[in-house]
């Protein structure tokens, strides 16, 4: 979208002015969270299914989460934007980084475990080697950061009252 300046007089008068207020008023915060959870969960397990597949970490992969998460914020939101739907969707975001990073690096430790003899690694581990997992892998790759600073920039900026 692009920012569009409207003249004080227009905006509290006009059509522009009213559709400017109603894109922000009321937004449905249930229908935000439920769908700005789903595309977390949707897009955090493609992006870990990628990984599966191609054996490697595309961070720009992050990218797309944070974009699908606002989208589906704003969605759930009935079309609405405003300063609680981005603070919404950069958490939302922020969740979804994370469990993706958690993902994926389980994946590669469990294979790197299973090289050496150790197989049933669960899936969810105790949350303090979860959160291990998570630095250690961010640790392994700084750039990734990167990518998820641009995620969590796309779901703070898509979601603003324009």
């Amino acid at each position: 979208g692009h920012a569009t300046t409207v003249c004080p007089t227009c905006a509290s008068t006009s059509f522009v002015g009213r559709a400017l207020k109603d894109e922000r008023e009321n937004p449905n915060m249930g229908g935000a969270i439920l769908l700005g959870l789903g595309a977390a969960i949707i897009s955090s397990i493609l992006w870990y299914t990628i990984v599966v597949l191609t054996n490697y970490q595309l961070g720009i992969v992050a990218i797309a989460v944070g974009w699908l998460v606002a989208q589906a914020v704003m969605w759930g939101a009935g079309g609405k934007r405003g300063p609680r739907l981005q603070v919404l969707s950069v958490v939302i975001t922020a969740l979804a980084m994370v469990m993706s990073e958690y993902l994926i690096v389980h994946h590669f430790t469990a294979q790197a475990l299973a090289q050496q003899g150790y197989t049933d690694i669960p899936l969810l581990l105790p949350v303090t080697a979860m959160f291990t997992l998570v630095v250690e892998g961010v640790k392994a790759d700084p750039a990734t950061l990167l990518f998820w600073g641009i995620a969590l920039f796309e779901g703070y900026t898509l979601p603003k009252v324009h």
